[in-house]
């Protein structure tokens, strides 16, 4: 077999970053370790159809088991636009097998043109389809064949380190992912990640991670990266596994990375594996500063437990960008706590940037990976939620409940949430997540975290260098393939 993977990952939340793909080269990884030949094609829904189809024509000339496999992160919408890519390649090429992954839910659009649908956390299910096995313990459906691993909690999978291949022409603008470990531990109300809760947690090996971090800045110039664990911190050898793979480096690799506040109180082994690692920026999941509403929600801290984390943090890491994102709508909660304890948050400058938004509670349709629920969304009404209404979000794998609850309700809290939104940058406290200090960081719009523009305008800019840099990527794949644009 011979692999093409298409991947897009650029039309989230940040599309102005230059991010780079890390399922679709972890999928590569597992072929070529198979003795299976396989390349990545970044970015697919910026190149042009035809140019796409002469490197589908050359890269699969004279191959008898010729396989496309796509993968979409952010949902099935990017995979419409390769549409008529995949029905012309499966004209030319007879043997043609066409895979998908990356989603969390499938709604059957692709019938005749994806022959086999990955749902979730999928290298499992994956190397068994490469192997031959029997897939009967997984399907969910035929034609095309949707599959899903019910059972990932005794079998996660190992983190990923990509590998770092010539033909992905990496430049040191670009931001790098891996991860640390598998799985997340805790289970808060409001969280649907996959693999929360795991029972098993397989950390990555420090030599691995420290020759990825080695290869990429002398074969590139790569400096920044983001760690995709859900919480960094969730085990103490996280953060060890971590300052072993950076010693020894001849530079100080700048990583985002998700902690969790309320596991760094009382725990100093942490604080100073934390002032070794110096993260270029941190997200902290703070959700609500009220101790009644963070115990409802598995959580420990309160505003003056947050207060005494955080200048400690600062004194020991005063150079890590430090963002805290706020839930509104939470059971419990109420608009003056949270405006007073935002207030005191700016005055003490607490942290760098805060995100304030409102609660999403979706309900997902067709077929769907289970945990792509929080406990809350499974158990709305016993947490003191009401439906009002069912929003059709464009999503046809998940819709937007318009709910309510005895403080608000889900359009009070958008308003609510954009109004403290304003309210923290008039009094001079950015907006921007971790990721996007990195990857502006790494775009060298941001030369430090004391002086941040208008987040709109550093929007523009990274857009236009990231746009240029996706031109002169697909440029350099097109000479690689003895093609000329």
């Amino acid at each position: 077999m011979k692999f093409l993977i298409l991947t897009e990952n650029s039309n989230g939340t940040w599309s102005y970053l230059h991010y780079r793909s890390l399922g679709s080269h972890e999928i590569k990884k597992r072929v070529m370790r198979r003795g299976y030949k396989a390349h990545v094609i970044e970015w697919f829904t910026y190149w042009d159809q035809d140019d796409l189809k002469k490197v589908i024509e050359k890269y699969f000339e004279g191959e008898s088991e010729p396989v496309i496999a796509t993968s979409t992160p952010f949902g099935n919408t990017d995979l419409q636009k390769l549409e008529a890519v995949l029905r012309w390649a499966r004209d030319r090429f007879s043997n043609l097998k066409c895979i998908h992954g990356g989603n969390r839910a499938w709604n059957g659009d692709f019938k005749g043109l994806v022959d086999y649908v990955f749902l979730g956390r999928s290298m499992e299910m994956f190397e068994a389809w490469l192997d031959k096995k029997d897939l009967t313990e997984f399907k969910l459906q035929d034609n095309p064949v949707v599959l899903y691993n019910k059972n990932f909690k005794e079998n996660i999978d190992t983190p990923v380190v990509p590998r770092v291949d010539y033909e992905d022409f990496y430049t040191p603008t670009d931001v790098l992912g891996f991860e640390l470990g598998a799985g997340c531990k805790f289970n808060c109300l409001f969280c649907n990640y996959e693999l929360r809760g795991s029972k098993i947690s397989t950390i990555a090996d420090p030599k691995e991670l420290h020759e990825y971090f080695k290869e990429a800045n002398s074969k590139y110039g790569v400096t920044h990266f983001f760690a995709s664990d859900d919480t960094v911190n969730e085990t103490d050898a996280k953060l060890e596994t971590l300052v072993e793979a950076i010693e020894g480096l001849n530079y100080k690799p700048k990583i985002a990375a998700f902690s969790r506040l309320d596991l760094i109180n009382g725990r100093k082994k942490q604080l100073a594996l934390y002032k070794r690692i110096n993260f270029n920026s941190l997200f902290f999941g703070l959700e609500s500063f009220n101790p009644e509403v963070s115990k409802i929600i598995r959580k420990k801290s309160g505003i003056e437990d947050i207060k005494g984390i955080l200048k400690m943090f600062r004194n020991e890491c005063p150079d890590t960008f430090t963002t805290g994102a706020i839930m509104v709508g939470l059971p419990k909660d109420s608009k003056d706590s949270i405006r007073e304890n935002l207030d005191i948050v700016i005055r003490d400058k607490l942290i760098d940037a805060i995100n304030i938004f409102p609660l999403d509670i979706f309900q997902a349709k067709n077929h769907h990976d289970e945990f792509f629920h929080s406990d809350l969304e499974r158990d709305y009404q016993k947490y003191g939620y009401r439906y009002k209404d069912i929003y059709e979000t464009g999503n046809p794998n998940a819709h937007l409940a318009v709910w309510e609850n005895d403080w608000i309700d889900a359009g009070e809290a958008n308003i609510f949430s954009r109004q403290m939104i304003n309210h923290c940058t008039e009094n001079g406290m950015s907006v921007l997540t971790h990721l996007e200090y990195n990857g502006l960081n790494a775009q060298k719009l941001i030369r430090n975290k004391t002086y941040i523009k208008k987040r709109n305008v550093l929007h523009q800019q990274g857009m236009m260098i990231s746009t240029s840099l996706k031109q002169k990527y697909i440029q350099k794949k097109l000479e690689y393939f003895g093609l000329k644009k």
